[in-house]
């Protein structure tokens, strides 16, 4: 049996189960294929049958990530490894928690399989601070086998088995400082929506952002590297409507994407995605969707252009860049 088969049938499997167990449940149609259908060929060895019903699935709904994350290990399983990648990638962007690392590592998989070492590492490094940390399956993975006479290897080896980067160093850490700065902010229209005060303190491990709204609303976030797994960073989020937001990413040179939960003063909680992209002429794109927890389309609720306090408005806002940030794809 193929590694596909094998990893399924011993974890990920009975996380993808539970994912779906605990999903909202649609009425199907008659002939309409089902998750369970597409389950029990995937455990029989079926990978092209099972690769047929989860494409279906995720066509009849493109946010259905256990559709996506099942798809990806059988079209993976298959060895269509460049379909792989990309179909890893949309479980990752529909999945959140640990099964969401699952995705993420699963391109990496992909990746090593090829022999493209430096894609791979990169994409570890993304697998585990999105949520990835099974030593036992690291140990035991064939797909890791071309990585694993690497030096590279050993700092993911020593990640799992610990639960910290090894190569982890706060004063070199660039975090959330992309983000540090005096910045007016301008919404789509080109209008002014409000400024933001963007600091650093307590010796850099520490963001604190203070917002003042165009129509006199205002907020503050507090943004902390992890304790446990200081590559990824949190964000708290009150604003002076009484809504709370909590939020986690792993930030890169190029911004970062951070996902979490919106709880609005009624009690109700929206799934929250929340990008930062560093663009051009020094100015930072934050571009911010969401939707009901568990289902739904993702709807744009925010997308402005941060520019430093002193200087003017860029001419190529916003038709010069794509209507989503490349980030996040």
């Amino acid at each position: 049996m193929n590694r596909i088969a094998r990893t399924m049938t011993a974890g990920f499997l009975s996380l993808a189960l539970a994912a779906s167990a605990g999903a909202a449940v649609s009425v199907a149609q008659p002939d309409a294929p089902t998750m369970q259908q597409g389950q029990q060929l995937m455990q029989s060895g079926d990978l092209a049958g099972a690769a047929e019903i989860f494409e279906q699935l995720t066509k009849a709904d493109p946010n259905d990530g256990t559709a996506w994350l099942l798809y990806g290990f059988a079209v993976h399983g298959l060895g269509d490894y460049d379909k792989a990648i990309e179909i890893h990638k949309k479980a990752a962007e529909t999945n959140i928690g640990q099964m969401k690392g699952v995705a993420l590592y699963n391109v990496a998989c992909v990746h090593a399989l090829q022999n493209d070492k430096d894609k791979a590492f990169t994409a570890l490094e993304v697998a585990f601070n999105g949520g990835f940390a099974n030593a036992q399956q690291l140990a035991a993975d064939t797909d890791m086998d071309n990585l694993r006479e690497d030096d590279r290897f050993e700092r993911f080896v020593t990640w799992a088995e610990t639960g910290e980067d090894p190569d982890f160093e706060p004063a070199s850490l660039g975090g959330m400082h992309f983000w540090v700065g005096e910045w007016t902010v301008y919404g789509r229209d080109r209008r002014r929506v409000g400024s933001n005060s963007i600091t650093s303190q307590s010796d850099g491990k520490v963001v604190i952002e203070s917002w003042t709204g165009r129509g006199g609303d205002s907020g503050v976030s507090m943004n902390y590297p992890d304790p446990g797994r200081q590559s990824t960073w949190h964000q708290v989020w009150v604003g002076s409507t009484g809504d709370e937001l909590r939020t986690s990413g792993t930030p890169t040179e190029d911004g970062v994407v951070f996902n979490g939960t919106h709880r609005l003063p009624d009690g109700r909680e929206l799934e929250h995605r929340m990008i930062f992209e560093v663009v051009r002429d020094g100015c930072v794109r934050q571009h911010i969707t969401q939707r009901p927890v568990g289902s739904g389309s993702w709807n744009v609720v925010f997308d402005a252009l941060y520019v430093p306090e002193k200087n003017a408005l860029q001419a190529w806002w916003p038709n010069e860049l794509p209507s989503t940030p490349t980030l996040g794809g």
